[in-house]
C-alpha cells in the first residue's frame, strides 16, 4: 500500500499577494506549469485514483492529473486548505499592518497562532492524519494521488520526516517536489520512501 503527493502550484491570489479563500483560487499559468512537471514525474508510477482537497485550485489541478493519467478523481475536504478566516482576501501586507504582533508571531511560531476566525497548523495535521489512518482500507486496491495545497503538502512532509511543523514556511519555499509514501502494515505507520524533482530522486533515509 503506498500514495504519492504533489502540490498545488501558484494561484492568482498568490501572485497578487493575498491569502487564499477556503474555497480557493484559480492556479495562474505559472501554477499550473508547476503542477503539469509534477504530474510528469508522479506519471512514472502505478496511479489509479486522484484525491484532492474542494478548493478551486486543488480540484483544477486534480483534473488535470486525471485527464494526464487516465485515472478518476475524488474529492476529500480533509485534504483541503488551511482556513485563514478573516485573513482571507487579504494581502500579507494589510494583515501585517492591522495585526503586526500577531502576524509576526504567525511567521515565527505557527503553531501558536490561530488565524482570526480560522484554523491551526495542527488542525490541518489532525485532519491529514484522519484520512491516512483511512487510507489503508479504503484505498486498499488503489495507489492514490494526492494534491494538496503548500501548507498541507509542508505539514504531510513533516509527519513523514519527524520534522518539526515549525518549519512549514520554510518548506513551502522550496521548490514543488513529488512525495512517495508506503504503509508499513507490521507498525501502521507510513514511511515516506523517497522525493522526485524533475526526474531527480531523492531516497529517504533508512529505505
Amino acid at each position: 500500500m503506498r500514495f504519492t503527493a504533489i502540490r498545488v502550484g501558484q494561484t492568482v491570489w498568490d501572485e497578487q499577494g493575498r491569502i487564499d479563500p477556503l474555497s480557493g483560487m484559480e492556479m495562474t499559468d505559472t501554477g499550473i506549469a508547476e503542477v503539469e512537471s509534477q504530474i510528469l514525474v508522479a506519471h512514472e508510477t502505478s496511479l489509479t485514483v486522484v484525491v484532492a482537497g474542494a478548493g478551486v485550485a486543488e480540484q483544477q489541478a486534480a483534473a488535470l492529473a486525471a485527464k494526464r493519467i487516465g485515472i478518476k478523481s475524488k474529492t476529500d475536504a480533509r485534504l483541503g486548505a488551511l482556513d485563514y478566516g478573516l485573513w482571507q482576501g487579504l494581502t500579507i501586507e494589510e494583515v501585517r499592518h492591522r495585526q503586526p504582533s500577531l502576524w509576526k508571531q504567525w511567521i515565527e511560531s505557527p503553531l501558536s497562532v490561530r488565524p482570526p476566525g480560522g484554523e491551526t497548523v495542527d488542525e490541518v495535521q489532525q485532519r491529514i492524519v484522519e484520512f491516512l489512518a483511512e487510507v489503508p482500507k479504503r484505498y486498499r486496491k488503489h495507489a492514490p494521488l494526492l494534491v494538496l495545497k503548500p501548507i498541507g503538502f509542508a505539514v504531510l512532509e513533516c509527519m513523514l520526516t519527524g520534522e518539526s511543523l515549525e518549519r512549514i514556511w520554510e518548506k513551502t519555499r522550496t521548490e514543488a517536489r513529488v512525495l512517495h509514501a508506503r504503509f508499513a502494515e507490521d507498525t501502521g505507520e507510513w514511511l515516506l520512501t523517497a522525493f522526485e524533482q524533475h526526474g531527480e530522486q531523492d531516497e529517504a533515509q533508512g529505505e
